[in-house]
């Protein structure tokens, strides 16, 4: 399919006021690495930021890969394993509700179809020196 390829998302500020908060990634491959940068616009949560750094760190890889995605974001490591059920119910989950941040999922979700994706979910981050 593809060579092994990490994505590390890490949240730089864990500021009290949540309008100062910001992502990086970096996607490791081959000992190798790219970053960015993902700050959280007013207005938008911190899931829907980490949502973010996530897609543009899928929107660096060009080729198929497998993928293991490192966060420490508890929503994005549990709820991706029903993105593809929510999206076959047209963006519905099972009692019917809509799925909160649904367009984030869909362009995850799009990022992700040419590759094998798996997330390890982090309570804390390894050190980015340490990656």
């Amino acid at each position: 399919m593809g060579v092994q390829t990490d994505i590390y998302l890490y949240e730089s500020s864990r500021a009290p006021k949540p309008r100062e908060a910001k992502y990086y990634y970096k996607v490791t491959c081959k000992g190798q690495y790219r970053w960015g940068v993902g700050r959280r616009p007013e207005g938008e949560t911190k899931h829907q930021l980490v949502m973010r750094t996530a897609i543009a760190a899928f929107q660096r890889l060009v080729r198929p890969a497998i993928v293991t995605v490192h966060t420490d974001c508890g929503y994005l490591a549990t709820y991706h394993k029903y993105a593809s059920q929510w999206k076959q119910n047209g963006w519905k989950k099972a009692k019917g509700e809509p799925v909160r941040n649904a367009q984030l999922w869909e362009q995850l979700l799009k990022l992700e179809a040419m590759h094998t994706v798996r997330y390890q979910y982090h309570k804390v981050m390894p050190k980015e020196e340490e990656v």
